[in-house]
Protein backbone atom coordinates (compact mmCIF):
# COMPACT_ATOMS: atom_id res chain seq x y z
CA UNK A 1 0.00 0.00 0.00
CA UNK A 2 1.49 3.31 -1.05
CA UNK A 3 0.85 6.36 1.07
CA UNK A 4 1.33 9.88 -0.23
CA UNK A 5 2.26 12.67 2.12
CA UNK A 6 2.53 16.11 0.59
CA UNK A 7 3.13 19.21 2.62
CA UNK A 8 3.05 21.76 -0.17
CA UNK A 9 0.41 23.02 -2.56
CA UNK A 10 1.99 21.05 -5.34
CA UNK A 11 4.05 17.90 -5.00
CA UNK A 12 6.65 19.43 -7.30
CA UNK A 13 7.36 22.16 -4.72
CA UNK A 14 9.24 19.63 -2.60
CA UNK A 15 12.22 17.73 -4.00
CA UNK A 16 11.58 14.05 -4.61
CA UNK A 17 14.37 13.07 -2.21
CA UNK A 18 12.74 15.04 0.61
CA UNK A 19 9.32 13.56 -0.18
CA UNK A 20 10.83 10.08 -0.10
CA UNK A 21 12.66 10.79 3.19
CA UNK A 22 9.48 12.11 4.82
CA UNK A 23 7.44 9.17 3.53
CA UNK A 24 10.06 6.69 4.73
CA UNK A 25 10.22 8.34 8.16
CA UNK A 26 6.42 8.31 8.57
CA UNK A 27 6.09 4.72 7.34
CA UNK A 28 8.87 3.55 9.68
CA UNK A 29 7.28 5.39 12.61
CA UNK A 30 3.91 3.70 12.03
CA UNK A 31 5.55 0.29 11.56
CA UNK A 32 7.50 0.57 14.83
CA UNK A 33 4.61 1.86 16.92
CA UNK A 34 3.46 -0.60 19.54
CA UNK A 35 1.42 -0.56 22.69
CA UNK A 36 3.51 -0.08 25.83
CA UNK A 37 0.73 -1.25 28.16
CA UNK A 38 0.45 -4.60 29.93
CA UNK A 39 -2.37 -5.87 27.70
CA UNK A 40 -1.90 -9.13 25.85
CA UNK A 41 -1.49 -8.95 22.10
CA UNK A 42 -5.03 -10.26 21.64
CA UNK A 43 -6.43 -7.59 23.98
CA UNK A 44 -4.44 -4.89 22.17
CA UNK A 45 -6.05 -5.94 18.89
CA UNK A 46 -9.50 -5.63 20.49
CA UNK A 47 -8.93 -2.04 21.62
CA UNK A 48 -10.01 -0.67 18.23
CA UNK A 49 -13.26 -2.62 18.50
CA UNK A 50 -13.78 -1.43 22.07
CA UNK A 51 -13.16 2.21 21.20
CA UNK A 52 -15.43 1.87 18.16
CA UNK A 53 -18.18 0.51 20.39
CA UNK A 54 -17.85 3.48 22.73
CA UNK A 55 -17.99 5.81 19.73
CA UNK A 56 -21.11 4.02 18.43
CA UNK A 57 -22.81 4.30 21.83
CA UNK A 58 -22.18 8.04 21.75
CA UNK A 59 -23.42 8.30 18.16
CA UNK A 60 -19.98 9.40 16.96
CA UNK A 61 -18.90 11.17 20.14
CA UNK A 62 -16.63 9.15 22.41
CA UNK A 63 -17.30 11.35 25.46
CA UNK A 64 -21.03 10.79 25.04
CA UNK A 65 -20.37 7.06 24.67
CA UNK A 66 -18.50 6.99 27.97
CA UNK A 67 -21.41 8.82 29.62
CA UNK A 68 -23.84 6.22 28.22
CA UNK A 69 -21.70 3.47 29.74
CA UNK A 70 -21.58 5.33 33.08
CA UNK A 71 -25.37 5.79 33.13
CA UNK A 72 -25.87 2.12 32.27
CA UNK A 73 -23.47 1.09 35.03
CA UNK A 74 -25.35 3.20 37.59
CA UNK A 75 -28.68 1.75 36.42
CA UNK A 76 -27.42 -1.83 36.76
CA UNK A 77 -25.93 -1.02 40.18
CA UNK A 78 -29.30 0.39 41.35
CA UNK A 79 -31.22 -2.61 39.99
CA UNK A 80 -28.85 -4.98 41.78
CA UNK A 81 -29.30 -2.95 44.97
CA UNK A 82 -33.09 -3.26 44.74
CA UNK A 83 -32.74 -6.95 43.92
CA UNK A 84 -30.64 -7.48 47.04
CA UNK A 85 -33.20 -5.63 49.17
CA UNK A 86 -36.04 -7.73 47.75
CA UNK A 87 -34.07 -10.96 48.29
CA UNK A 88 -33.35 -9.94 51.91
CA UNK A 89 -37.06 -9.23 52.47
CA UNK A 90 -38.09 -12.60 51.01
CA UNK A 91 -35.52 -14.48 53.13
CA UNK A 92 -36.52 -12.68 56.32
CA UNK A 93 -40.22 -13.23 55.65
CA UNK A 94 -39.62 -16.93 54.97
CA UNK A 95 -37.62 -17.35 58.17
CA UNK A 96 -40.23 -15.51 60.28
CA UNK A 97 -43.15 -17.48 58.80
CA UNK A 98 -41.28 -20.78 59.26
CA UNK A 99 -40.42 -19.95 62.88
CA UNK A 100 -43.98 -18.80 63.56
CA UNK A 101 -45.33 -22.04 62.07
CA UNK A 102 -42.90 -24.16 64.09
CA UNK A 103 -43.78 -22.32 67.32
CA UNK A 104 -47.50 -22.65 66.55
CA UNK A 105 -47.11 -26.39 65.93
CA UNK A 106 -45.19 -26.81 69.19
CA UNK A 107 -47.81 -24.77 71.06
CA UNK A 108 -50.75 -26.76 69.66
CA UNK A 109 -48.88 -30.04 70.20
CA UNK A 110 -48.20 -29.22 73.84
CA UNK A 111 -51.72 -27.87 74.33
CA UNK A 112 -53.32 -31.08 73.10
CA UNK A 113 -51.26 -33.21 75.53
CA UNK A 114 -52.27 -31.23 78.59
Amino acid sequence: MTKKFYFAKDEHDIPVEVQFAIKTFIDKTFDEMSCKCNLTETAQKEMNHFMGTIKDLGEGDMRAGVEVIRENHNYVKNVKGYGNKIADYIIRTTVVVTLAGALAAIYWGLRSKF
